[in-house]
């Protein structure tokens, strides 16, 4: 995890503390990360082949569009995380 805090000059030398606030993203208890509705099966990514990953311009891998790098895409979406997974 990452955060940005501006501190000025004094305070870097003072050692002033601070505090932030992060937010973690864990896994939807509802659909188990699968991004579908309970009940429902979801089906490989015909972008990626389920693999999460597409080859883009000049050769570089990147994450699929369509399923957003899961590898499998649902017609019924999880209501409690609306199909994100998280």
């Amino acid at each position: 995890m990452r955060a940005d805090v501006a501190v000025d000059f004094e305070g870097a030398i003072k050692g002033v503390k601070v505090e932030i606030d992060l937010n973690k993203r864990v896994t939807c208890h509802t659909c188990r990360g699968t991004r579908a509705k309970p009940g429902s099966k979801p089906r490989k990514c015909f972008e990626c082949g389920g693999r999460g990953s597409v080859i883009g311009n000049y050769g570089i891998k990147k994450r699929c569009p369509k399923c957003d790098g899961a590898g499998c895409i649902s017609k019924t979406k999880c209501t409690d995380c609306e199909g994100l997974g998280v």
